[in-house]
């Protein structure tokens, strides 16, 4: 019988990594995909003074993990060039995950450990969290549990509007000037959101939170 705290540590190469995080969105039911990519550069002014631009580029939207595969070497020439790439599960589609944005090392594994996730390490100590869920989610729906879970202390109050772009692992974040990896993925249970009123006005409210049985932080 699997351990239902399984947890799969990730030691890839940059290329292994973006394909164990698409061949685990594959394993929970999401096949489509959009890649954004965010172009970073700077103006010097009359003032010598040097300002940051960022330009966000929507590039590919509702394609399959093939052809994300085929644009790797275009996505990897692009951040060599000072280019930061995110993907997520296409936003016009309903998907079984979530999207956990800023925590910490200790959080990620504490999700990590009792449900189904994957860990993506964007800094020393920050991570994009995805995590899977009971059901598929629409668009507001994921709004509204992701909101709800930032309440809590689960993700960034501002990365919570149900399309939220992560990271793409396997590349150089620019922002932060270091390598985005995988860092794990784990088989417990799916996480069951609680139902909450999705609709824009009344905005979510109630339900249950992350469930943890014991001490989770592994040590």
């Amino acid at each position: 019988m699997n351990n239902p705290h399984h947890l799969m540590p990730c030691k890839a190469k940059p290329t292994e990594q973006m394909q164990k995080l698409l061949q685990w969105f594959e394993s929970i039911g999401v096949h489509k995909f959009d890649v954004h990519l965010k172009k970073n550069s700077c103006i010097v002014s009359n003032t010598s003074k040097v300002a940051p631009v960022e330009k966000w580029i929507t590039c590919h939207e509702n394609i399959d993990v093939h052809r994300i595969y085929s644009l790797w070497g275009w996505i990897k020439a692009e951040n060599a060039h000072q280019t930061d790439i995110y993907f997520r599960p296409h936003f016009q589609e309903s998907h079984p995950v979530i999207f956990l944005d800023d925590l910490n090392l200790a959080q990620a594994y504490m999700v990590a450990r009792y449900y189904a996730s994957a860990v993506v390490q964007t800094s020393a100590n920050n991570t994009h969290v995805w995590v899977k869920t009971t059901r598929p989610l629409h668009r507001e729906e994921r709004k509204a549990v992701q909101s709800h879970l930032s309440k809590k202390g689960f993700s960034d109050k501002g990365s919570v509007s149900g399309d939220h772009l992560g990271r793409m692992c396997g590349v150089m974040s620019h922002k932060r000037g270091c390598w985005v990896n995988a860092i794990l993925f784990s088989t417990p249970r799916a996480y069951d959101p609680p139902l909450l009123d999705s609709t824009p006005h009344h905005g979510g409210g109630g339900g249950a939170c992350f469930i943890f049985p014991r001490s989770p932080v592994p040590q």
